[in-house]
Order: C-alpha cells, then sequence, then structure tokens
C-alpha cells in the first residue's frame, strides 16, 4: 500500500470508529433491558452503589459472589456520574466492544501492515458472534476484550523485531491484561491464556519463550491487581470465597449443575456461524497456520511464529470451553478477534496479489442475506401455534430489514470489485451493512424484552409501593423489574440464583408468606403463575392487579 493509500485509510479509520461509537450509541439508547442477565448485571453495581459496598456484590440485598467485580464498579462509577439507568449499565460492555475492534487495528498495522489492520477491524466488528454478544449486558466482552488486549501485548512482546526494552513494556501490559481480566471474570482469564502458551512452546519445542515472560514482574502484576479484592473477600467470610473460587469455577466447569449441557461439538458450530460470512476465511487460515507453522528446531533458535500463536490462541478457547460442562454462546467470543487478524492478514496478502480474497465471503454473505430474508415467512408456515409464535413475529419484521441490509452490503462489495477499487473498500462497504444489520436485530430485541418477565410492571407497581409497603416475588424474581423498582423483594419459595447465598430464612416458605399476608393490612407480589392456584387453596385474599404470561402482580385487598 502506498504513502497516499495509507493516509486515505487512516482516514478511513477514524471515520469508521466515529461510525461504531455513533451507532452503537444511539442503538443503546432505543433499547430496554432484558430480563435476565441485563437486570441482574444492571442491579448489582446500582446495589453496591447504594450500600457503599465495594468488596462484597449484593443481588436482592444477598450476597452475590459469583463473578468478580470490576465490571460492576465501572458500571457503579459510571452510574455515580450520569446516573443509574438502564443505557449507562451497558456502557462498559459496549466500549469495551469498541475497544477490541481499536487494539486489533492497532496491532494489526504493527504486525501485519496497514492493509492487514483494515481487514481485520472491518471482519471483527462486523462478526455476528461479536457484535451481537457485545451489545448485551454480559461479563463476556469485557473478558474478551482483556484476554485479546493479553495475547496482543504477548504477541507483540515476542516478535523477533521487538528490542529487550519493547518485550519488558508489552509484557508487563500483558500480564496486567490477565490481572484485569481475572478481576472481570475469574480464574478462566488465567487458565486461557497458560495453556494457549504450553501449546504454543510444546508445537515450537520453543523452550526459550518461556524465559522471555518476565515472570518476577508479572507475578508482582498480578499481586498488586488481584489479591487486595480476594484477600479482602475471604476476610469479610471465608465462605464468600470459596464460593467464589471453588463452585464458581471448579464446580461450573466439572459438572453439570447448572444444566448448560451441550454436546462437545456444540461450540464449533457456534463458531462457524457467529463468524459468517468470514467463517471460511478464518478457519482456512487457522489451519493453514497449524499446518504450515508446526517446525521442529532447537529451542532458543526458533523465529517467534505470530499466525500460529493467534491460530493457538482461537483452538485453546474452542476446545477449553467444549470440555467445560457448562456451555453458553458468549463463552468462545476471545477466539474472534484472533481469527479477524488472520483473515485479516490474507485479505492484504492477496490484495498485494492482485486478487480479491472473497471468494469464499461473498456467497456466504449472499446465503446469510436470504436465510434473514425469508426466516419469518418458513417458520410461520412450519410452526403449528405454541408460544413461541409471539416471538417469531416479533422478530420477523427485524430479520427481514437485516437480510436486506445484508444483501445490499454484498452487492455493493461485489460491485466495487467489479469496478477494482481494492479489496478493501469491497470489505468497508459488507462490513459496515453486516454491523447495521446486526443493529437492527439487536434493537428488534426489544420486542424481545415485551415477551420476557413482566414488562410495564414497574410502572403499575411505582403507583402501589409506599416505602413501607412490603412486596413478596412469590416462587420468582425478575432482575429487570428490581433495578426499575430500585428497590428489594421478599423471596418467597423462589429456588433461584438467590437461594443458595449465606442467609438464614432466606427464601420463605409458603406457609410463613401465608401467615404475613393475612396479617398485612397493605402488601403486594409479583407471582409465579404457578403459585396462583397454591395461594388460592390456602384461601389467602387477593385481587390481581395485571396478568402476563407467566406472572401476575397481586395486590392485598
Amino acid at each position: 500500500m502506498t504513502d497516499a493509500a495509507q493516509r486515505t485509510w487512516r482516514k478511513r479509520a477514524w471515520l469508521v470508529l466515529a461510525w461504531l461509537v455513533l451507532a452503537t450509541l444511539v442503538c443503546n439508547g432505543l433499547r430496554d433491558l432484558i430480563q435476565p442477565d441485563e437486570g441482574r448485571y444492571a442491579e448489582i453495581p446500582r446495589q453496591m452503589l447504594a450500600r457503599s459496598d465495594w468488596v462484597v456484590p449484593h443481588l436482592n440485598g444477598l450476597p452475590y459472589v459469583e463473578k468478580p467485580p470490576l465490571q460492576y464498579w465501572a458500571t457503579a462509577l459510571a452510574y455515580s456520574v450520569l446516573g443509574d439507568h438502564g443505557w449507562v449499565s451497558r456502557l462498559w460492555t459496549l466500549l469495551l466492544g469498541i475497544a477490541g475492534v481499536v487494539a486489533v487495528y492497532g496491532a494489526g498495522r504493527r504486525l501485519f501492515g496497514t492493509t492487514a489492520a483494515a481487514g481485520s477491524a472491518l471482519i471483527l466488528m462486523s462478526a455476528p458472534l461479536y457484535l451481537l454478544v457485545g451489545q448485551i449486558n454480559l461479563l463476556d466482552m469485557g473478558l474478551t476484550f482483556f484476554l485479546t488486549a493479553a495475547l496482543l501485548c504477548f504477541v507483540l512482546a515476542q516478535r523477533d523485531e521487538a528490542d529487550a526494552l519493547q518485550r519488558r513494556r508489552w509484557m508487563l501490559l500483558c500480564w496486567t491484561a490477565v490481572g484485569l481480566g481475572f478481576l472481570q471474570k475469574g480464574l478462566t482469564a488465567f487458565a486461557v491464556p497458560g495453556i494457549a502458551l504450553l501449546v504454543y512452546s510444546g508445537l515450537r519445542r520453543d523452550l526459550a519463550l518461556l524465559g522471555r515472560l518476565h515472570l518476577a514482574g508479572g507475578i508482582a502484576v498480578l499481586a498488586v491487581l488481584v489479591l487486595p479484592w480476594t484477600v479482602l473477600l475471604g476476610l469479610r467470610d471465608a465462605r464468600f470465597a470459596e464460593f467464589f473460587l471453588i463452585h464458581e469455577h471448579f464446580t461450573r466447569f466439572l459438572t453439570n449443575e447448572h444444566q448448560r449441557v451441550q454436546p462437545f461439538w456444540y461450540f464449533g458450530m457456534v463458531l462457524v456461524a457467529g463468524c459468517l460470512p468470514w467463517t471460511v476465511l478464518m478457519l482456512r487460515q487457522a489451519g493453514m497456520a497449524l499446518r504450515s507453522s508446526i517446525r521442529v528446531g532447537t529451542p532458543g533458535a526458533v523465529r517467534f511464529d505470530v499466525p500460529l500463536a493467534l491460530a493457538v490462541w482461537a483452538v485453546t478457547v474452542v476446545v477449553f470451553f467444549s470440555l467445560s460442562g457448562s456451555k453458553l454462546v458468549p463463552y468462545i467470543m476471545p477466539a474472534v478477534p484472533p481469527l479477524a487478524l488472520l483473515a485479516g492478514r490474507a485479505l492484504a496478502q492477496r490484495d498485494a496479489q492482485g486478487a480479491t480474497g472473497l471468494g469464499s465471503v461473498l456467497p456466504l454473505a449472499l446465503l446469510l442475506g436470504v436465510v434473514m430474508l425469508i426466516a419469518q415467512p418458513v417458520v410461520l408456515a412450519v410452526a403449528k401455534g405454541g408460544s413461541l409464535l409471539p416471538v417469531y413475529r416479533a422478530v420477523g419484521p427485524v430479520l427481514t430489514t437485516g437480510g436486506l441490509l445484508v444483501l445490499a452490503g454484498t452487492g455493493f462489495a461485489w460491485w466495487m470489485l467489479r469496478r477494482g477499487t481494492g479489496v478493501l473498500a469491497a470489505v468497508l462497504g459488507l462490513a459496515v451493512s453486516l454491523h447495521l444489520a446486526c443493529l437492527v436485530l439487536v434493537t428488534g430485541g426489544n420486542s424481545l424484552a415485551a415477551l420476557r418477565g413482566a414488562p410495564g410492571a414497574a410502572v403499575q407497581l411505582q403507583e402501589r409501593l409506599q416505602p413501607e409497603t412490603p412486596f413478596y416475588c412469590v416462587g420468582t424474581y425478575l432482575h429487570v423489574l428490581a433495578f426499575d423498582l430500585r428497590r428489594d423483594c421478599i423471596l418467597v419459595e423462589y429456588t433461584g440464583e438467590l437461594q443458595v447465598q449465606f442467609a438464614s430464612g432466606v427464601p420463605l416458605s409458603l406457609s410463613e408468606f401465608a401467615a404475613r399476608w393475612s396479617a398485612a393490612s397493605d402488601a403486594v407480589a409479583l407471582v409465579d403463575a404457578s403459585f396462583l392456584p397454591r395461594m388460592r387453596a390456602a384461601q389467602l385474599p387477593y385481587k390481581v392487579l395485571v396478568e402476563y404470561r407467566d406472572h401476575s402482580i397481586v395486590v392485598h385487598p
């Protein structure tokens, strides 16, 4: 790429970054919180700020130490500046998702050049798995960012062009990213880099690499970042630390206790579908890196192989989580950024050779657009009714709109290639259309939010609930409702996540609730639909204020 072309693409990079920030923030402001996860990760930092307890996270007034506190800290601080609004609760996730794209671009420029960096960033910002999950208030985008930062810093430190000072600086940044990754989501931030390092060193027989980790400085960095919160947690109550370290890592990984059972190949299929239309390009480059880069050498005399390191990292993530007894779609997001870098590198190489490099991408984009376009009529024609029919109808229009956008972007990319404007111009058009289509799908998630939980219940309850009014959650707990009401509820026979944590008398039994309800002159309850017959059987006096699909709000008559 000429100097003039590089300047042009630097300007375009700033425009793309501005688009990412603006489109993401506008989309965020249009969306409601989705039950349960977004409500949970909005409510915990709200309670952290309200209680001024920055050591033990709480949910509904109970200790909730399933995850470390970094995202809670960041969100609570954002609340203190911008207010405790739903759109504020997503900012940490959204901004780290954008930061991940910027990091891939910056590292790609140093490693492979401007063309590869631009292609990698465009691919990452339009990979559906990365974009869709990164728009939801979960912990996984934060973990993905810190693990990606650790990988990129490690690669920049170990590349042969790095001098001693650069290697030390990049490695300390790598250790910092690992420590922050622990504070984001726990021991996974140690496991994935450690396994990937051992696998790479074994494949290359490069034991000298283990001596270039600046281990002493790294341990010091980890100690400063990790120990203060962990020690304080243990001092507050040793059961908290035991639950967090043992149950939430080893028990969750090794058992099916959380009922998230999927076959071993599950994450392979998630990766294939979640990276469309870039999947074939990504996987082919990873396979080529693994085949061509594994050579036997003399320890200490082996050049550091950047493509192999990226491919090993991606494979490690997929295999590691495939071995887990608990599987959820977002877990393998850390595999996507290195695959995007490999794909961007391949596009740059083929562009330099006068080829497009999009031989598999455009047909898959066309297929993706067509599938999205026909999804609603096909599903509605096959569906025979049932509880999911409203969901199909709700998401159909946004799927259709997204499909049209993908097809338009595919047509634009093909046209740009026919004009001979270069592969990056075609990738830019396709990536922006894919990104916009995904944002349309995410914004359309409001229709799903309206089908889950008790939408609008906060408005109904705020008129009835006074500070002294008892508020019960019978057989249920809705995180989004708790956040909207800014108050806790008294749990009754709730067998979900809040049952487990170190409080006597929680939840109430139905008989205890009945005694309190009968003695009260004013009370309100959110009741799971399955519990209403039990309340009638117990002859409890109540009046149904409003009914939802799975819940009812009842008041003391």
